[in-house]
């Protein structure tokens, strides 16, 4: 594949994103999700450097990961592998997604530009307050006297905000009672009409998923559990006896479990639109849940030094506000046992939960704070707007 994207002082818009894969899909799904809105709603030409394209074409059927080239969707898709497979550097902006570390070489090739770039470390997404006070600070101490900014999304007003296209809500708003019914004949699954509560559980491969479905097991009224095909659908299978590879439903106790293919990021919004509650997990299924203004159960990825519980803990802190005081109890109980990794906890905090009721105070709850969310800066927006203000 052969293209030049080496820009003009009078059309520096050229960004490079480099995302290395640590949380699975969270990683790649934020970076491709920030590249599309920066092409498509800013008109800003994207690079994305990514170390592992497989994960990515789950996301993205239409890559080929045996392509180390590709332009899809107006963005160009690079396999990072060796600093010598880089060619980038040269635009206005390169983008250090969560962290993830630059080449020495580019950063060089960087400090050689007439007009160097700005260097952005895209931070991961937390709601713990000191997030405002680094916000757009320059990181110390200057690197080849390239400037270089913190940029943290969050869930105030002194942060960057969230990603969102600009006609989500609209389409959210859209999908009624008969799209969600179709929705669920095109993927297969007879749900919808018989209005029986849907739950849709995507979780790491080690969540304790074991005692949440015992907990659905006793329930008193039926339920549907809807599970991506991934590592965690064989467990399940496993614990309840099913052997088979298809997709074919199943019933535990009062659920009838629905296996289902795993979503293209593009298909993903609609599940959890047609959905009653949604299990999530990491960054970006995290932050579509909550556009979708449904309630959920986040399970944060895991890290050392418990830092992921702190991170829990400070998003609750936020969410909980302006529920009753039982609900916010329940809530906070279902979340922390979902991530402790123990089934009995989780078995006992989904019990309480399920026979509590809480679903209508929690739906109107989740409508809230979508609708305070809605109030913040949309993240790509932000950061457009931070960059162009810093390249003269």
């Amino acid at each position: 594949m052969s293209y030049s994207l080496v820009p003009t002082q009078k059309s520096p818009t050229v960004w490079d994103i480099f995302c290395r894969v640590v949380d699975y899909f969270g990683d790649a799904g934020v970076c491709w999700r920030l590249s599309k809105l920066l092409q498509n709603e800013h008109g800003i030409t994207v690079r994305l450097w990514i170390d592992d394209l497989a994960t990515l074409q789950k996301l993205l059927p239409a890559l080929d990961v045996n392509v180390p080239e590709q332009f899809i969707e107006g963005v160009y898709i690079h396999l990072w592998t060796t600093e010598a497979s880089i060619v980038a550097g040269d635009g206005q902006a390169v983008i250090e997604a969560m962290g993830c570390g630059l080449p020495q070489s580019l950063i060089q090739r960087m400090a050689c530009q007439e007009q160097p770039p700005l260097w952005i470390i895209l931070e991961y997404l937390s709601a713990e307050v000191w997030v405002d006070a680094y916000h757009e600070l320059a990181s110390p101490p200057s690197i080849n006297a390239l400037e270089r900014y913190f940029f943290f999304p969050g869930f105030s007003s002194s942060t960057g905000g969230l990603l969102r296209e600009h006609d989500l809500i609209e389409r959210r708003s859209e999908f009624d009672w008969d799209a969600r019914c179709q929705y669920w004949r095109s993927l297969g699954c007879a749900l919808g009409a018989s209005g029986v509560p849907v739950i849709s559980l995507f979780a790491y491969p080690d969540s304790p998923v074991e005692g949440l479905l015992e907990g659905m097991r006793v329930a008193s009224k039926p339920m549907v559990l809807v599970v991506p095909e991934a590592p965690l659908l064989s467990t399940i299978k496993a614990y309840c006896g099913v052997d088979s590879p298809s997709l074919e439903p199943w019933t535990w106790g009062g659920v009838q479990i629905w296996p289902i293919q795993f979503l293209a990021q593009s298909e993903y919004d609609n599940l959890l639109w047609a959905c009653d509650i949604n299990f999530v997990r990491g960054e970006d299924s995290f932050v579509r849940a909550q556009w979708a203004a449904r309630p959920t159960v986040w399970q944060p990825y895991r890290q050392t030094e418990n830092t992921h519980a702190l991170k829990l803990q400070a998003f609750l802190d936020r969410y909980l506000e302006g529920l009753p005081e039982d609900s916010q109890r329940y809530v906070a109980a279902l979340w922390h046992s979902w991530n402790s990794g123990l089934p009995h906890e989780v078995m006992s905090a989904w019990q309480i939960f399920w026979q509590t009721q809480q679903l209508p105070v929690l739906r109107q709850h989740a409508i809230n704070w979508q609708l305070k969310l809605e109030k913040l800066d949309e993240m790509s927006a932000a950061l457009v707007k931070f960059v162009c203000g810093k390249v003269k």
